[in-house]
Order: C-alpha cells, then sequence, then structure tokens
C-alpha cells in the first residue's frame, strides 16, 4: 500500500465507527463464552509478577513485566498495572479504567503500558478495536502506530491523543525486554518490522501535515472573520454615533 493510500486509510479507520457487533446479541454471547474460555487459566485471584512472566492463554501468550498485575473480569483480562506484551488472537480482550481493547480479527502483537493515569498502547501487528470509556465509537488502531487513553474528562469521556507512529529506539527495547523467544526470533521479528514501521512514520508524518494545515487554514478563517467582525461592528457604531449627533445637533 503506497503512503497515501495508507493516510486514507489510518484517517478512515481511526475516525469512523468499526461496526464489530452486526452479528447481533447471538453473537455476542457466543463470544463472551469463547472469552471466558481462553482467560479461565488465569484463575480469580489477581496474579502478579515477581519478575517477568509469560501466561498461556489457550493459543495466545500474555507476558508481564515485572511487577505487573492483571486479574480476571468476566470475559476480560483486567490490567491493573505494568507493562504487557501480547501475541494472540482477537478471543481475548483487555480493560482498563481508561479504554477496552482487543484485536480486530485474526493475530495481533501488541505491547501495553499500564499507568495510573493513562494506558498507552503499541499496535505491533495486525489491528487493534479500541473503544475508551464514555463513548460507543469504537477505533481501530493500524499497525506500527501507537494512542494514549487518560482519564475520564468533564465531557464524560476519556481523554484520547491522536495515533502517533512508534519510536523505533524505546519500541525496539520494550519489545526486547518482554519477547518470549530467542534472540535470534527476536532479531527475525524486528527485521520484518522495520519496513512496516518506515511506512508507518511517512504515513503519519503526511497526515499530520494535512492535518496541521487544515487547522492553519481554519485559524487563518477565524482570524479573518474576526477582523471582518470588528469591522462590521466599528461601521454599525459610526452609524448609532453620526444618528446621535443628528439628533441632538451636534453636526459642526
Amino acid at each position: 500500500m503506497n503512503s497515501l493510500a495508507r493516510v486514507l486509510a489510518l484517517v478512515f479507520f481511526f475516525c469512523a465507527d468499526v461496526q464489530v457487533h452486526a452479528g447481533g446479541k447471538k453473537s455476542e454471547d457466543a463470544h463472551a463464552k469463547s472469552q471466558e474460555k481462553k482467560i479461565s487459566e488465569l484463575g480469580d485471584k489477581p496474579l502478579l509478577a515477581e519478575k517477568r512472566e509469560t501466561v498461556g492463554l489457550s493459543g495466545s501468550t500474555l507476558v508481564l513485566g515485572r511487577g505487573g498485575l492483571v486479574r480476571r473480569e468476566g470475559k476480560f483480562v483486567q490490567l491493573i498495572r505494568g507493562s504487557f506484551y501480547f501475541d494472540g488472537s482477537s478471543e481475548v480482550a483487555f480493560k482498563t479504567p481508561f479504554a477496552t481493547l482487543r484485536c480486530g480479527g485474526g493475530d495481533c502483537r501488541m505491547l501495553i503500558e499500564r499507568k495510573r493515569e493513562e494506558v498507552v498502547i503499541q499496535n505491533l501487528r495486525g489491528n487493534i478495536i479500541l473503544h475508551r470509556v464514555g463513548e460507543p465509537q469504537e477505533y481501530l488502531l493500524p499497525t506500527a502506530t501507537q494512542v494514549t487513553v487518560g482519564a475520564v474528562t468533564a465531557a464524560g469521556f476519556a481523554d484520547m491523543e491522536f495515533p502517533q507512529s512508534l519510536p523505533w529506539a524505546v519500541t525496539a527495547r520494550d519489545w526486547a525486554a518482554l519477547f518470549p523467544g530467542t534472540v535470534k526470533e527476536f532479531k527475525t521479528e524486528l527485521e520484518t518490522f522495520r519496513p512496516v514501521w518506515q511506512e508507518s512514520v511517512e504515513a503519519i508524518s503526511h497526515l499530520h501535515l494535512k492535518r496541521a494545515g487544515l487547522e492553519i487554514a481554519a485559524a487563518e478563517k477565524a482570524a479573518r472573520d474576526t477582523a471582518a467582525s470588528a469591522a462590521q461592528v466599528e461601521k454599525e457604531d459610526a452609524k448609532l454615533r453620526q444618528l446621535f449627533r443628528q439628533k441632538n445637533d451636534l453636526n459642526p
């Protein structure tokens, strides 16, 4: 996919409502049962990783960094705190106080940093469906991008930034720290991921330039409108002053 096409895809997928519940309540119930079966291996008690720990979720893998804390909550894996790496399928969903997320079909890989006031989601493969608290709309986060979702605002929904391209060095470091395979396997993954990341950087750059252009144009229009409004007000004031002078016989 060329850069322009990817830009259009980023705009469409992240800004448009992703319809994922078309199957109705029956398919939702089946999906929920499937999720509960997969995360049942976590048990009912919170799991605290005293060191890096890998949890198998019926075909999917969740890696907890040291100090990571999770627990099962119905059909979700509740991320309480810490750093996580997930490699698996759309059958597993995650929950935080700010947003819920899952794969958008097929397999995906992601890094998740659950902080006290926000959660940072980094998509390494596949598409991630994100649902922030307080809003019915769902968003699709494309591969090789990241988004931060924070606390609920006065408007009633969680604060969410525009998608960003992944910082290469930091992402590689964090991914390596949680990768469950060998060093050789990780190097292969990184080499495969790099061109995808480069394409994302280019697309996001174009998207931000376009967005900046729109914001500048809007600001310029607002300035013109303000100037025109001020000129109109001054014109009306001049008319009123002239009328006042005429009525009070103040004209020279």
